[in-house]
């Protein structure tokens, strides 16, 4: 895990890209509501320091190793079911296919912004990674954002779930540690 968080860390500070300007093609996009990218004024920063932003780390990491599928980011107050089933069947298939993707799910919060996104990239094996965002894990401002993110044996669709908007029906099997990959110490 210290190796995901380098590489995070690493691409995060040192490359502009965005995931509007990922390498690979966007067949199977669902959509970029709630998406927020480097060096934007949510989130982001223009002096290229650290950027503590769900869709920089997915993006970052399904790019680190060339093309990705960009399967989208939906978000339940904008996008209706039918995107949230493209993203849902978009990652699944993926992931069934070893190839490397990225898709974010943002989900209704209390009192912030949280979500979940997964990854994957191709080098010597198949990996796939989940992140969970939190905008404000204090709980009525101070603290930042925080990202975590755990390793995944796999990607798995949930039994006897609707996919709807808040519910992506999918989990990671076989999560290891989920250590802070960005936000307060």
């Amino acid at each position: 895990m210290a190796y995901l968080r380098t590489l995070l860390l690493h691409s995060l500070l040192l490359s502009p890209l965005a995931c509007g300007d990922k390498p690979g093609g966007d067949d199977g996009d669902a959509g970029d509501a709630g998406t927020t990218a480097v060096g934007s004024s949510e989130g982001g920063s223009s002096t290229g320091a650290l950027v503590c932003d769900l869709d920089a780390a997915a993006c970052e990491l399904a790019a680190s190793n060339g093309a990705y599928e960009d399967c989208g980011t939906v978000d339940p107050t904008d996008d209706d079911a039918a995107a949230w089933q493209a993203a849902h069947d978009c990652a699944i298939t993926a992931a069934k296919e070893q190839r490397a993707f990225k898709v974010i799910f943002w989900l209704q919060g209390i009192d912030s912004q949280v979500g979940l996104a997964y990854a994957s990239i191709l080098g010597e094996s198949y990996g796939i990674t989940q992140f969970s965002f939190d905008s404000d894990p204090c709980g009525g401002g101070g603290c930042g954002p925080v990202i975590s993110a755990s390793s995944c044996q796999g990607l798995v669709a949930v039994p006897d779930c609707t996919v709807e908007p808040g519910n992506l029906c999918l989990t990671c099997a076989d999560p290891g540690p989920s250590p802070q990959v960005c936000g307060p110490e």
